[in-house]
């Protein structure tokens, strides 16, 4: 089992400190939501775990070596971050951009082999995005662009998967997708965490939810103990109406504290 853990993380903007003493960690073999309210942390956080960000106090541990000593290479093949927003630089088609998440695993110069192509086609399967193989990305939809970085991500291979907003500009049906894609890539033994703004696929899909607010750690734990009644109204100042349909919960946002509170005053 590996561990991808943070020690007393700070990061700030100017004045503004994003992350604030954070203490939490992510283990392999599990499918972890990061969820809050928008500027609670949650992308600085990712992007801080992967070396994007620097913080200003504090460690990044993965497997008990601080994440300055890590070699680059070693992380780039361990590690995965597909980052929010689905952008591409490039007009590659979708088949060489998935061929990127291969790069870690080769020397410069090496042309692709036999076990490259078939992950890289195993990747693109997976996010069914195979049809699509030699579309050049710049003509694709937002959704498409995103599920083509996933299988880039994928083709990696990583033994951590770090996900931010994967499913926000999709399809329902291609968000029960990347969920179930993400639950088995856990229950294969990687480590996922991924940033989720929608309740119900966090409560359903994930095994734990890590809760931020203002830059700190509010919930830990398990799905139905974070998304109490109190937590989501001390972050999201929201009520919510709650069930299970065949034994699988789902939770809805339905009243704005806040609008409610005021509209009661005198």
């Amino acid at each position: 089992m590996s561990t991808l853990a943070v020690q007393d993380l700070s990061v700030v903007f100017g004045s503004n400190k994003v992350l604030d003493s954070l203490n939490v960690s992510f283990t392999t073999g599990s499918l972890v939501g990061l969820i809050g309210p928008n500027g609670a942390g949650k992308t600085t956080l990712l992007r801080t775990l992967i070396g994007a960000q620097k913080p200003s106090d504090g460690k990044i541990i993965w497997n008990d070596v601080d994440l300055k000593n890590q070699d680059c290479r070693s992380m780039a093949q361990e590690l995965a971050y597909l980052p929010q927003g689905g952008v591409c630089h490039w007009p590659l088609t979708v088949e060489r951009l998935v061929a990127l998440g291969r790069l870690p695993h080769q020397s410069p110069w090496q042309k692709q082999s036999v076990d490259d192509s078939e992950v890289i086609c195993a990747a693109m399967k997976e996010a069914d995005i195979f049809t699509l193989a030699s579309r050049n990305v710049m003509t694709l939809s937002g959704g498409e662009r995103m599920r083509a970085l996933l299988a880039r991500a994928l083709a990696t291979k990583p033994e951590m998967l770090l996900a931010d907003e994967p499913v926000a500009s999709l399809d329902p049906y291609h968000q029960l997708q990347v969920m179930t894609l993400l639950q088995a890539m856990a229950r294969r033994g990687a480590g996922v965490v991924v940033v989720l703004h929608d309740l119900t696929l966090a409560a359903r899909f994930c095994d734990r939810l890590v809760l931020m607010n203002e830059g700190q750690v509010l919930g830990d734990g398990e799905p139905e103990d974070v998304l109490s009644e109190k937590n989501l109204a001390a972050s999201y100042h929201v009520t919510a109406l709650r069930g299970k349909n065949n034994g699988e919960p789902f939770i809805v946002p339905w009243k704005d504290l806040r609008h409610d509170h005021e509209s009661e005053r005198p």
